[in-house]
């Protein structure tokens, strides 16, 4: 996003870490990646099928040249997804706790005016356009 703001997908995040490393351990990425693009008949008699797959085995060679360069493994990148799944849901925590705090403190400064006022704060006033 422009804003620099960052949406973490949980779900997805977990998904990635339990199915990226699907050849066992000591997998290497060159290995995980061919056997990927390597699938024959991938999108069968599907209009322009041919050029999809072939898309698909350039975009899995690049990926694959851009992994062996950084000595990346099917293993990091497992371990990576996890810890992007662990701080969306440690991120969505706090986000929760910090949410329940603010409403507990407007709650709070309402029972503290009305006392100020002299009103009995246990009291609910309940106005036509908040419903019942």
């Amino acid at each position: 996003m422009s804003d620099g703001e960052e949406i973490l997908n949980a779900p997805a995040a977990r998904r990635a870490a339990e199915t990226t490393g699907g050849g066992g351990e000591g997998e290497s990425a060159r290995d995980a990646l061919v056997r990927i693009a390597s699938a024959q008949g991938l999108f069968g008699s599907v209009p322009e099928g041919a050029a999809a797959e072939s898309a698909l085995a350039s975009a899995a060679a690049c990926v694959m040249d851009a992994w062996i360069a950084n000595e990346v493994t099917v293993e990091d990148i497992s371990a990576s997804a996890s810890g992007v799944a662990d701080i969306a849901d440690e991120t969505d925590e706090a986000a929760h706790t910090f949410l329940l705090t603010g409403e507990a403190a407007v709650t709070s400064l309402g029972y503290t005016e009305r006392m100020l006022e002299g009103e009995d704060p246990t009291t609910v006033t309940v106005h036509p356009w908040e419903g019942n």
